[in-house]
């Protein structure tokens, strides 16, 4: 029954929701990962860091620092960009980041 109504299995359903989550709490704190993967339900973090990986495609490490810029949005000729805090000095002054900032 559960599969028919969302297509996937109960405990795959469940693990996606998990995983969510996680990605939600990687974005939003700085909390070790361990911590992170005990508050949405793993109690081990190298099966919860292999479970992100089969699901995304990359560590949750990576996914956290992919997502480094939270958001960017263009208002007329100016892209505005926002950085995580603790990244933004460190990303300002790589050469690739340069051309923002003439």
């Amino acid at each position: 029954m559960f599969r028919k109504i969302t297509g996937k299995k109960p405990l795959h359903y469940l693990t996606e929701l998990r995983l969510n989550h996680a990605k939600r709490l990687l974005l939003d704190c700085k909390r070790p990962l361990r911590e992170i993967a005990r508050q949405v339900g793993f109690s081990d973090e190298y099966y919860f860091n292999r479970r992100f990986r089969q699901l995304t495609g990359i560590s949750p490490g990576k996914y956290a620092l992919s997502v480094s810029v939270l958001c960017a949005s263009r208002i007329g000729r100016v892209t505005i960009f926002i950085f995580r805090a603790e990244q933004a000095a460190s990303s300002i002054m790589e050469k690739r980041w340069a051309i923002y900032w003439h």
